[in-house]
């Protein structure tokens, strides 16, 4: 997302409240959810592995597909990071297979196949792919340096400080990420597969300094 008028480029990794902070911006810029194509969205971008038309762009494609470089220095970037093994258990509530936004009757996807397709997803389920990469992907690019990490799990207190220091509205987030009964992760379900998990986002525990427990 892209607010052109208050420079500012928010890079949404999935699972990690991005639908809330792009409700935000369009309620202070006084936009719809129709008129949402004000924030900047690409549109069958060329190279892009997307499966629909900016849903959690890379810092990476919108320097090469917008910007045609690193970004402005007058922009200013953020994104939010969470827990990685719990991100991937929130993907496990949510997923479901066809999407039932687009047809009548799904199934929820089984732990041990998401599981199988942190490494392999078929080529045909690229939102799926793209929900399951490690979130340090997202936000490698030209301007890496200079992008404000919020964590997840204290959004609010991040959030209203970034607020405050970039005069923004104080307006808190709304709750756009809260949608149907959820699965639940029994304790067991996440001993059996902790190390897995740990071991493929490794990378982002490290960099985003979340802590390991056996």
């Amino acid at each position: 997302m892209i607010d052109l008028q208050r420079r500012i480029l928010f890079i949404h990794i999935p699972k990690t409240a991005g639908r809330s902070i792009e409700a935000y911006f369009r309620n202070i810029s006084g936009l719809s959810l129709a008129e949402q194509g004000a924030h900047y969205q690409f549109l069958n971008a060329p190279g892009s592995s997307l499966e629909r038309a900016n849903d959690h762009c890379s810092l990476e494609m919108y320097e090469n597909f917008f910007f045609g470089g690193a970004v402005p220095d007058d922009f200013r970037i953020f994104s939010v990071v969470r827990d990685p093994v719990e991100r991937f258990w929130s993907e496990y509530r949510y997923r479901r297979i066809p999407s039932p936004k687009r047809f009548p009757i799904s199934f929820p996807v089984p732990a041990e196949t998401l599981i199988q397709w942190i490494d392999a997803c078929p080529v045909q389920l690229k939102d799926v792919a793209c929900h399951l990469r490690p979130q340090h992907t997202f936000l490698v690019g030209k301007s890496e340096l200079r992008v404000r990490l919020l964590r997840f799990e204290k959004l609010g207190e991040d959030f209203s400080r970034l607020q405050q220091e970039w005069g923004l509205p104080s307006q808190p987030l709304p709750r756009e990420n809260v949608s149907g009964t959820r699965r639940k992760v029994s304790d067991e379900m996440r001993l059996r597969h902790h190390a897995v998990l740990t071991e493929h986002y490794a990378e982002d525990i490290e960099r985003f300094g979340y802590r390991c427990n056996d």
